[in-house]
C-alpha cells in the first residue's frame, strides 16, 4: 500500500489557525473571570445562611428549655451566657476547646410582668418576656444587648412565654 502525499491545502483545512485558537482562549478567560466573580458573593451568602440556621437553632434550644422549666425558675435564666458551636448545639462540656466556641447566647428574662397590647397600663403577670442576644463566641464577656443593636453578626430573639394553667384558676 503506498502513501500519497496529502495537499498542503488540506492540511491547512484541518487545523485551527492561531487566530482562531486566541480568541477561544479570550472567550474562556472571560467566562472564568465573571464565574470568579461570582464566588466572594456566593461565599457570603453560604455564610450568611449558615448563622442564620444556627442562630434559629440555638434560640429553639434555649425556648424549648425555657418552656419546660418552672415559672419560678424563669428568674435563674436571667444573665445566663451558653456557649454553642458552629451546628448550634450547646456545648455544656468547660473543658472544650476554644476553637469549638463559634457562638455565644446571653438570656434576658424580664422579671416583672410585661405590657400586653390592648390593655390596660397594668403589668400581666402571667407573662415573661424572654429575650435571646446570639451571636460570634469571643471567649470574653461581652455585652451582647448592646453588640445586638449596632453589629449585624449580633441577633436579638424576643418571645412571650404565658402561664395560663394558674390565670384560668383566678378567673
Amino acid at each position: 500500500m503506498k502513501l500519497t502525499p496529502t495537499p498542503l491545502s488540506a492540511r491547512r483545512a484541518s487545523a485551527f489557525t492561531l487566530i482562531e485558537v486566541t480568541i477561544a482562549l479570550g472567550i474562556c478567560a472571560t467566562v472564568m473571570i465573571a464565574l470568579l466573580g461570582l464566588l466572594p458573593m456566593s461565599l457570603d451568602q453560604m455564610r450568611e445562611s449558615r448563622n442564620m440556621t444556627s442562630m434559629a437553632r440555638i434560640s429553639e434550644d434555649i425556648i424549648n428549655d425555657v418552656q419546660l422549666m418552672k415559672w419560678e425558675e424563669m428568674e435563674l435564666l436571667d444573665g445566663e451566657v451558653r456557649e454553642y458551636d458552629d451546628q448550634g448545639t450547646r456545648i455544656r462540656n468547660i473543658s472544650v476547646e476554644d476553637n469549638m466556641r463559634v457562638y455565644a447566647a446571653e438570656i434576658e428574662v424580664e422579671l416583672e410582668g410585661i405590657l400586653l397590647p390592648g390593655e390596660t397600663e397594668e403589668r400581666n403577670d402571667y407573662a415573661k418576656r424572654i429575650t435571646i442576644y446570639m451571636g460570634p463566641s469571643r471567649g470574653e464577656s461581652v455585652n451582647m444587648k448592646m453588640l445586638a443593636e449596632t453589629n449585624d453578626r449580633y441577633t436579638a430573639v424576643s418571645t412571650v412565654i404565658a402561664r395560663m394553667d394558674e390565670q384560668k384558676l383566678k378567673k
